[in-house]
């Protein structure tokens, strides 16, 4: 008996201590900040590692009684377990902001006669100051304590944002942080249960083909599911931020032929798992519905961006420090290189003291791969940098020198990543609507025009101070039309040349005067694409040296 009342009390001491100990462990669990733990649960959904999980093994839950079919890529298959599963995280974003526009709905006829514009002026729509207005988006909840993506336009400008669950309860979000060079926000909501959260994916692993679904509130259809596959990866469009004649978002998109329309924006696009793979962002379209193709950002890209919004308020990445331009098979066949297909980014301009600076990449390498990835897309390259932390150190392959005459060389560097300051530059997209003088001829400019369709001069020092230009190279007086160069800038830039042009260098070789102009020029062979650097004054501020590919006839 003793030794029974013994073996109770023992029994008896251990479990109090161990609710003693439960309970002050849950005591300071409850004592920490809410925010502290919310953070740390979101980032943690956010840095959850990826189940690759083959869609043909999915089975239908036994919730649904006599299916018996596998969800599957190989033949027709049933969307409903995707859809069930995210569903319930999707949500209505709603948001009262200030934006400026016109009340008017007129516009000026185009291709009227001269003094006409008088007749139509007191009807040209003036922008009125901003006012308030209302306008909504789509999100998705990937953290049960509240945290939400969308993107940053369907919330830049907001004073108030409400967002909606699919149940209809509503909650004031707070926007936690915003990415304009993305277009990924994230918002925050509080309650005091645990929400449906969205599986994250891993878009990396997305293919061409892939059935995916667009889930949203497109057009104030609420939570409406769109089906279709995707049609293509690593797309850019001209949309996002702009700096004077550099676009500089991030691009990578995911093109797909499921519906997209407005109120898409910032909505998940998920896979057969039902794993969220990319936000819902823009359409391609004539009208402003949709037509056939819709674009979302990939997962991946966002993860990061959005941990970063959390984590820091801001979006710490890394950056080259260079603008660049990707190659196609005239420009590689201009550097000897393969061009079927052509790979790799060319190097346009370099930053002093940034991270291709300071690794010895030099203007006109062109970067074939980045630790181990071909770059045959401007947003891979963009997601691949920016998506490491600064500091991270990189293998590149670049190609250096090269013309239609010799090959160049494969050369090997280690990258140390930079953070990326705020106000830079990203990669050239030039205007039609860009400050150059128009080109004049003088009379005895009128000359038969060389293999490369131009007339050339000596640079004199009273023209070249004229332009602006400080260096050296042959003036460009007269530009054939239909001509190699003529053609070559109306398919590169969309645009007809124009302005005030100095070539300062041909075919991998400096240009300093007529007599090098000549001697390239006569080397060259009939047919050959050859690359051209050429100087522009562009830009207010000062110079701009752009590369330009030519035939030679």
């Amino acid at each position: 008996m003793k030794n029974s009342a013994i073996t109770r009390w023992t029994v008896l001491s251990v479990v109090l201590i161990v609710g003693i100990v439960a309970g002050l462990t849950l005591a300071g669990t409850w004592e920490r900040p809410p925010s502290e733990r919310s953070t740390e649960l979101a980032l943690q959904a956010l840095d959850a590692p990826v189940a690759i999980v083959p869609a043909a093994l999915i089975e239908i839950p036994e919730e649904y009684p006599g299916e018996t079919v596998a969800v599957q890529q190989g033949g027709l298959p049933s969307l409903r377990e995707a859809a069930a599963s995210v569903r319930p995280g999707v949500v209505s974003v709603q948001v009262t902001g200030l934006r400026a526009g016109s009340t008017s709905s007129f516009q000026m006829p185009e291709n009227l006669p001269d003094g006409m514009q008088e007749f139509f002026r007191d009807r040209i729509p003036q922008n009125d100051p901003p006012r308030e207005v209302n306008w909504g988006g789509s999100g998705f909840i990937f953290s049960p304590d509240g945290y939400i993506i969308t993107n940053n336009h369907v919330v830049e400008g907001a004073t108030d944002v409400e967002v909606i669950l699919p149940d209809k309860r509503r909650y004031d979000a707070e926007v936690i942080g915003a990415d304009e060079l993305t277009d990924v926000a994230v918002l925050k909501i509080v309650t005091n249960e645990n929400l449906h959260a969205v599986s994250l994916g891993d878009s990396d692993h997305l293919m061409i083909g892939d059935w995916v679904l667009a889930i949203g509130n497109p057009l104030t259809f609420d939570f409406t599911v769109t089906a279709g596959i995707v049609s293509a990866l690593g797309r850019t469009l001209d949309v996002g931020p702009r700096d004077g004649l550099v676009r500089t978002g991030i691009q990578n998109f995911i093109q797909t032929d499921a519906v997209i329309n407005r109120g898409n924006s910032g909505g998940p696009l998920v896979d057969l798992s039902g794993s969220v793979v990319g936000i819902n962002t823009a359409i391609g379209s004539n009208s402003g519905f949709y037509e056939g193709y819709g674009f979302a950002i990939p997962i991946n890209l966002a993860r990061s961006v959005a941990r970063d919004l959390i984590e820091y308020g801001r979006v710490r990445r890394s950056w080259l420090g260079l603008t660049f331009n990707i190659i196609e098979a005239p420009e590689a066949r201009a550097r000897s290189l393969p061009d079927n297909p052509p790979i790799g980014a060319l190097v346009a301009s370099i930053t002093p003291g940034g991270s291709a600076d300071e690794s010895g990449i030099r203007t006109n390498d062109i970067i074939l791969e980045i630790d181990g990835v071909l770059i045959d897309n401007s947003g891979k390259l963009q997601t691949l940098v920016s998506t490491l932390k600064p500091g991270t150190t990189i293998e590149m392959i670049i190609y250096r020198g090269g013309s239609s005459r010799r090959a160049g060389r494969r050369i090997t560097l280690d990258v140390i990543l930079q953070e990326r300051p705020d106000n830079i530059s990203g990669q050239p997209v030039p205007s039609e609507d860009d400050p150059v003088e128009e080109l004049e001829l003088e009379p005895e400019d009128e000359m038969t025009p060389d293999r490369l369709g131009l007339t050339v001069s000596a640079l004199e020092r009273d023209r070249a101070g004229e332009i602006g230009f400080d260096g050296r190279g042959v003036w460009v007086t007269s530009v054939e039309r239909s001509g190699p160069m003529y053609d070559a800038w109306l398919r590169t830039y969309g645009a007809v040349l124009r302005g005030s042009v100095v070539i300062v260098e041909l075919d991998g070789e400096e240009v300093r005067n007529m007599r090098d102009y000549e001697r390239i020029l006569a080397e060259l062979t009939s047919g050959s694409y050859v690359i051209m650097r050429i100087w522009l004054p562009r830009r207010p501020e000062g110079q701009e040296f752009v590369p330009l590919t030519v035939q030679v006839r």
